[in-house]
């Protein structure tokens, strides 16, 4: 594959990767995984973190727990 090819073959497959719609995002996201194990003569960690780590830091948001607060949880105290 010639070194040009692979360029805009990557350019593409970033683009996709950092849309928004959630929906079509999960997809490009596990093909750009896909690609990466497929293509182990180019180091992509580093644009993967960059696309991924926004994506995983929207899901935590959501998931704090309670007890992160400093205030204990209801179910800890049945529990004891």
């Amino acid at each position: 594959m010639s070194p040009l090819l692979t360029e805009r073959h990557l350019q593409i497959i970033v683009r996709e990767a950092k849309r928004q719609n959630a929906a079509y995002r999960k997809h490009s996201v596990r093909c750009l995984g896909r690609i990466c194990r497929a293509r182990r003569d180019i180091d992509m960690s580093g644009v993967v973190f960059e696309i991924v780590e926004p994506i995983l830091a929207e899901g935590a948001e959501g998931e704090r727990m309670d007890v992160d607060s400093g205030k204990p949880s209801v179910e800890a105290d049945d529990e004891a």
